[in-house]
C-alpha cells in the first residue's frame, strides 16, 4: 500500500475517521495551503478546517473562534454528493487574509 504525500503530517492532517480523500477536499486543501498565515489544515469528514493556531486539547484541531484575537482561519462545509461548497465560519484578524481565503476557495472549486 502506498503512503500518500498529500497529507504531510504537520501541515496537513485528515482525521483518523477520514478513509480516503475526496478529490474537491485535496483540491481545497492545497489552494488554502498557498496562504502562509494558515498554517494548519484538517480535514474531516464533510468539513474542512484551516487555521493560523492549533487547539491545545491533544487533538491538534485548526481554531476556527470568529471575533477572535490574533485567529485567521476558515472552516468549509462540503458536501460531496451534491458537489456544494459552504463557509462555516471564516474570521481574520489579518487584513486582506478573508478575500485571499475567499478566493482561494472560490479558485479550487470545481
Amino acid at each position: 500500500m502506498v503512503k500518500s504525500t498529500f497529507i504531510d503530517g504537520d501541515r496537513l492532517r485528515k482525521a483518523h475517521s477520514v478513509r480516503q480523500v475526496e478529490p474537491i477536499f485535496r483540491l481545497l486543501a492545497t489552494s488554502l495551503a498557498q496562504i502562509p498565515e494558515l498554517r494548519y489544515i484538517k480535514i474531516f469528514p464533510g468539513r474542512l478546517s484551516a487555521s493560523n493556531v492549533l487547539s491545545d486539547d491533544g487533538k491538534k484541531n485548526p481554531v476556527v473562534q470568529v471575533g477572535a484575537e490574533g485567529i485567521v482561519a476558515v472552516e468549509l462545509l462540503i458536501d460531496t454528493t451534491t458537489q456544494v461548497v459552504q463557509f462555516y465560519a471564516i474570521t481574520s484578524a489579518v487584513k486582506g487574509c478573508g478575500r485571499q481565503m475567499v478566493e482561494a476557495v472560490i479558485g479550487a472549486t470545481p
